[in-house]
């Protein structure tokens, strides 16, 4: 028998309630009627069925919930929320407890469940409801008031916190609060409230705790227990005092109105919009001709048919209304009682309702008969005068000059004729004047010498103000548009009968035309005054036939004479040249007489002597029988020009020469020159230059300072295939460290402090030929990954740029240290050494090269002894043996020094050497001596560095620190102990 036909199952099975019992893999075993309801599972069988492929939805939290039931525990909640798969939310409380088969053993779970959505849903109303309560209660003006019974009194804390009465004043006098006004009447209708309930509402005056009173409007209702009995009163007080003086003051307001309604002078109304009257006051009872108010607003029933002479105005009239709302000096006729029609001046607006919508018109009426009779009769009276004006205008249009005309004394009722019109700037056009708005506001202005003319002193007006007529008076019409007219005017005034001045007639004429073409013409004379003084142009103009000659003052000037003295013919114009010129200038003269034309260039003779440079341009005019008659042109000084072109030419003459001593003595020093010791000391070296020159590799020279490395660089470029281009040289070590980036890669505008303008560098300078970098070695470790870039990847960028250029340039390097020593300390980066290193050539000492001593003496001293214009011929034997056996630490640099002093010392044809300074240096000992000389300065730095720092203990800053002892900034020594690898706490490098 299964578990579900045993008493048990029966039981679970027929329960009301829902529960349902599982097994430890959460299969049904059994589940109640009331589960299947309350979950929607219907008949279907589902005992074995696994419950959470039942209800997949089953939130996380409830399997832990049964995992702890299995476990033995007993769990419930009373209030639970279960979202379902179909979006439905139940609220349920429940609860999970194992059970246990015969055994002991835990067989399962049992889970009772109670559905109290719809309870939950009542609650979740009935706070919603509580809640909007509350909310409206705070957001109400009004004050809620709520009264319970306290004995045989109402208690109502909201009045005694309005009044400030205390509970027993409130208890036995709350009526003394109350105005005395009406006091009785609300003490019998609160009593009759508070005895049999219902509605309470009221509007009296109260004293509240300020001791003022105030209108209040009461509302109260009373609720009742389940037996009819009032359990409580509640209500609201609310403050309406404004709002009752805002009925006095509309009281008032009204009663003004009344009485301005009564006795206004013009006619007020009030009409509905369909045309019936609703009011009318006395004076609009006279203006239309009814006997009283009542009269016409019983009788006029359609004010359409009634009052309005024409409909078509009235619609109108409503129109406008309607969509302006209120309308002002309307003009219409209205009709009177007896018939009459009479005009008439509205001035209404449209009431509105509520709603929005037109409850009626109200406005004035004001009888304007009398004043359109006077209109009409000065309209009339224009006309008549329009037409002797247009008579007076159709013939003064038919004058060609400008024509004015003024009808009153002062001259400001002016007309004007077509001409005048025109004058102005003002197009009339094919319709005459009517196409002009004679009344409009002009805008031109009259001036008198620049000045403009003040009211009152124009032709027309002067002649209006004196009576006499006024002839020619120059004035200049600036028109509306900016434009200028010159003109001349007169006028004339107009009298009366008995001579009385009644207007003025004017005309103009425009002499523009005339004026401007002098002005031009004085304008062009004057320009070309001025171009010829300042270009220094002279100009001519030569009557052939009379000999009149008109010539400007820069022309008399040019030739050095005083105004009148310019001759009349060309015999006499000849004299004014130089003799060797004339002749020239006299067959250019001729020629011009045939060809009509001349130019040239001579030099001309002034009265004082003075020669100067003359360039002339001239033509001459033949007559109809070919004969020359007239003679223009212009002559320019060019002495200033001619003596450039000298200074010109004698500058280029020397520079000439100046580049052929300068090739001469370069190829003579360099390129020239047979390399000494060719054959013997540095043959092993020319083989190598030999081999590497026509080759773009990387030279590296290594040799003592002196040994002549700079000349094995210039004969590497000159032997190689960039011979034609730049050989840029750099000396590493006379470069301050701080400048020699930019002195390398360049600098752009405002890279640092002082780039002004951009810079070029050596690199790229020497794009396309050979860099030689004399002492490498002195390159800074900061700048030597720079360096090794630009060789492996030959692109770089200038200091303070961002765009990469591209160079192709040969690199030879040459140094006196020992570079793989440096490599080793640290100080020289091994990549950029091997990348120099391509090609070594090692120079060798002068003391390795003995023999080529004598050869390198001879040529230092024909070199300096023809510098320095002696002839020395003969060189002592002690002399050349001394020089022999010197060890010379200088190299060949020292040797030539000493040369050269020896040729200054020399006064004769014999060498006199100063043998008793290499006698010093002997006596020094030649290992001393090699050793000062090749020890750099940069290891004299550092040693002195490292001794300064022995001394101050490792001290760097302070009075007895290493700083204070070497005289330098703290900063300073700590930059350069950083550039040398320096380490100040033992005193010694860091490598």
């Amino acid at each position: 028998m299964s578990f579900a036909e045993t008493p048990l199952g029966l039981f679970i099975e027929d329960a009301p309630v829902a529960v349902a019992m599982f097994d430890c893999q959460m299969r049904y075993v059994c589940l109640s009627h009331g589960w299947r309801r309350d979950f929607g599972l219907g008949d279907r069988d589902l005992r074995g069925f696994a419950h959470y492929d039942i209800f997949p939805e089953i939130p996380d939290r409830w399997k832990q919930v049964h995992r702890r039931g299995l476990a033995g525990e007993v769990v419930q909640e009373d209030h639970d929320r279960f979202d379902r798969i179909d979006g439905s939310i139940q609220w349920l409380k429940w609860k999970v407890r194992p059970w246990y088969e015969s055994k002991g053993a835990i067989g399962g779970i049992v889970i009772f469940s109670e559905e109290i959505t719809a309870r939950t849903q009542a609650e979740e109303q009935l706070q919603l409801s509580e809640e909007r309560y509350r909310c409206l209660v705070e957001a109400t003006s009004d004050v809620v008031w709520n009264g319970t019974r306290v004995g045989d009194a109402i208690d109502v804390p909201q009045w005694r916190e309005l009044t400030g009465q205390t509970p027993e004043q409130a208890r036995s006098s709350w009526s003394e609060c109350v105005h005395p006004d009406g006091r009785s009447e609300v003490v019998a209708a609160w009593s009759s409230f508070i005895e049999k309930g219902g509605i309470f509402k009221r509007q009296y005056r109260l004293r509240f705790r300020d001791g003022e009173y105030h209108w209040i409007a009461v509302n109260g209702v009373s609720l009742y227990d389940r037996d009819g009995t009032i359990r409580e009163w509640i209500g609201t007080f609310n403050d309406i005092t404004d709002r009752k003086a805002a009925e006095e003051a509309l009281r008032r307001k009204e009663e003004d109105y009344r009485s301005i309604f009564e006795q206004a002078l013009e006619g007020i109304y009030r009409t509905t919009p369909e045309g019936t009257s609703l009011a009318a006051n006395p004076a609009l009872v006279k203006i239309l001709g009814y006997e009283s108010p009542q009269d016409l607003v019983s009788k006029v029933t359609d004010t359409t048919g009634q009052l309005w002479a024409d409909p078509v105005a009235r619609q109108e009239f409503t129109t406008l209304l309607e969509v302006n709302k209120v309308v002002r000096g309307f003009e219409c006729q209205f009709l009177r009682k007896n018939g009459d029609k009479i005009w008439v001046s509205l001035n209404c607006r449209r009431v509105c309702d509520g709603q929005g919508k037109t409850a009626y018109y109200e406005g004035f009426i004001e009888d304007i008969s009398e004043r359109k009779q006077t209109e009409q009769m000065i309209r009339e009276s224009e006309a008549r005068e329009r037409a002797r004006a247009k008579e007076l205008e159709t013939i003064l249009d038919t004058i060609p000059i400008p024509v004015l005309i003024s009808r009153d004394p002062k001259c400001e009722r002016i007309t004007r004729n077509r001409a005048a019109w025109e004058h102005l700037g003002i197009e009339v056009g094919e319709h005459g004047r009517d196409g002009v708005n004679t009344t409009r506001q002009l805008r031109h202005q009259f001036l008198q010498n620049g000045t403009p003319l003040a009211k009152g002193q124009l032709p027309m007006e002067l002649a209006a103000a004196t009576g006499q007529p006024v002839y020619n008076v120059p004035t200049t019409l600036v028109r509306e548009d900016g434009s200028k007219r010159y003109e001349i005017g007169n006028a004339a005034p107009l009298l009366d009968e008995s001579g009385r001045v009644w207007g003025a007639v004017g005309a103009r004429i425009d002499i523009t035309e005339r004026v401007r073409a002098e002005e031009a013409l004085r304008s062009s004379e004057e320009r070309l005054r001025l171009a010829q003084e300042v270009a220094q142009i002279g100009s001519f103009d030569r009557n052939m036939v009379t000999g009149e000659v008109t010539w400007s003052s820069t022309l008399a000037a040019i030739y050095g004479l005083r105004p009148g003295q310019f001759p009349g013919n060309d015999e006499e114009y000849l004299q004014l040249i130089h003799p060797e010129d004339r002749p020239q200038v006299a067959h250019l003269l001729e020629q011009s007489h045939e060809s009509g034309e001349g130019t040239g260039e001579w030099r001309a003779l002034w009265p004082n002597g003075t020669v100067r440079w003359i360039m002339s341009k001239w033509r001459v005019l033949k007559d109809a029988t070919g004969n020359p008659v007239r003679s223009i042109g212009c002559h320019y000084d060019i002495t200033e020009r001619k003596l450039i072109e000298e200074e010109l030419r004698k500058a280029k003459e020397r520079l000439t020469e100046e580049k052929l001593y300068l090739q001469q003595e370069i190829d003579s020093q360099l390129c020239g020159r047979e390399i000494i010791g060719s054959d013997t000391g540095l043959k092993r070296v020319m083989e190598n230059v030999g081999a590497v020159a026509p080759t773009d590799s990387t030279v590296l020279l290594l040799g003592e300072t002196g040994t002549g490395k700079e000349v094995i660089a210039r004969a590497i470029h000159e032997n190689s295939k960039r011979t034609g281009r730049p050989f840029i040289k750099v000396n590493c070590a006379a470069i301050p460290s701080g400048l020699l980036e930019s002195e390398l890669f360049g600098a752009e505008r405002g890279a640092f402090t002082g780039a002004f303008a951009r810079k070029i560098g050596r690199i790229e300078l020497a794009d396309g030929g050979t860099l030689f970098l004399d002492e490498i070695g002195e390159i800074l470790p900061s700048l030597q990954p720079k360096l090794l870039r630009v060789l492996q990847e030959q692109e770089f960028e200038r200091l303070g740029g961002t765009r990469t250029l591209k160079v192709d340039f040969r690199l030879i390097a040459a140094t006196n240290r020992d570079l793989l020593s440096e490599v080793r300390s640290n100080h020289f980066r091994s990549d950029l050494y091997y990348r120099l290193s391509v090609f070594p050539i090692h120079l060798p000492a002068l003391r390795e090269r003995v023999p080529d001593i004598p050869a390198l003496v001879e040529h230092f001293l024909q070199k300096y002894a023809r510098r320095m214009g002696k002839n020395i011929t003969s060189i002592p034997k002690n002399t050349m043996d001394a020089l022999l056996c010197s060890k010379w630490p200088g190299n060949i640099r020292e040797l030539e020094n000493f040369v050269e002093r020896s040729v200054i010392l020399t006064h004769g044809s014999v060498l006199t050497a100063p043998l008793g300074m290499l006698d010093e240096r002997v006596a020094q000992g030649p290992d001393k001596v090699v050793e000062t000389v090749t020890e750099t300065l940069a290891k004299v730095q550092r040693e002195h560095i490292l001794d300064a720092l022995r001394r101050s203990n490792g001290r760097i800053s302070g009075p007895q620190g290493a700083a204070a002892r070497l005289g330098l900034k703290r900063t300073t020594l700590q930059s350069k102990m950083k550039q040398m690898g320096i380490d100040p706490r033992n005193g010694a490098g860091s490598c």
